[in-house]
C-alpha cells in the first residue's frame, strides 16, 4: 500500500471537507439549533406539548429557507459539472494522439473542475440529509402530540 497516495487522499479530503463544512454550517445553523434544542429537552424530559407545537411550526419554516439555499447550491453544482465537461472536451479536441492519450490528458486537465463539482455535490447531499432528518423529527413530533391529545381525550381532559 502506498502511504503517499493515502496522504494525498487525506489532504484532498481535508481541504474539500473544510469548505463543505463551512458552507453547510452557514446554511443549516437554524436546522442544527432545532435538532440540538429538541434533543436536549427530550433528554431532560422537558418536551411539553407546547414545545412540540413550537417545533412542529419551526421545522417547516426553517426547511423553507434552507431549501432556497439548497437550490442555489444545486445550481452551482450543475454549472460546475457543465464547466468541467466543456474544459474536458476542449482538451480532447486540442490534444493529438490516441484516444487513451486524449482521455488521460483531459482527465488530468480537469481535476480542479471536478473537485469543485464534488464540493457542491457533497454540500447538497449533506444539506439534504439534514432536511430529511428534520422531516423525520417533524413527523415524530406530530405523532407524539397526537398521542398526547388522544390520551387526554380518553381521560376526559382537554388541556394539552
Amino acid at each position: 500500500m502506498n502511504v503517499d497516495k493515502i496522504n494525498d487522499v487525506k489532504s484532498g479530503y481535508d481541504k474539500l471537507n473544510e469548505v463543505v463544512e463551512k458552507i453547510v454550517r452557514a446554511y443549516t445553523k437554524d436546522l442544527d439549533k432545532i435538532i440540538v434544542d429538541t434533543r436536549d429537552k427530550l433528554n431532560k424530559k422537558l418536551l411539553t406539548s407546547a414545545e412540540l407545537q413550537k417545533v412542529i411550526i419551526e421545522i417547516p419554516l426553517a426547511i423553507y429557507f434552507v431549501n432556497t439555499e439548497l437550490e442555489r447550491i444545486i445550481l452551482k453544482e450543475n454549472i460546475a459539472k457543465e464547466l468541467s465537461k466543456v474544459k474536458y472536451n476542449e482538451i480532447i479536441s486540442r490534444t493529438s494522439g490516441t484516444v487513451a492519450t486524449k482521455t488521460a490528458e483531459a482527465e488530468s486537465g480537469t481535476v480542479d473542475e471536478r473537485m469543485v463539482e464534488y464540493l457542491y455535490k457533497t454540500t447538497s447531499n449533506r444539506i439534504k440529509s439534514k432536511i430529511d432528518t428534520l422531516e423525520e423529527l417533524l413527523n415524530s413530533c406530530k405523532k407524539v402530540l397526537t398521542l398526547r391529545i388522544s390520551e387526554l381525550e380518553l381521560e376526559g381532559g382537554d388541556n394539552y
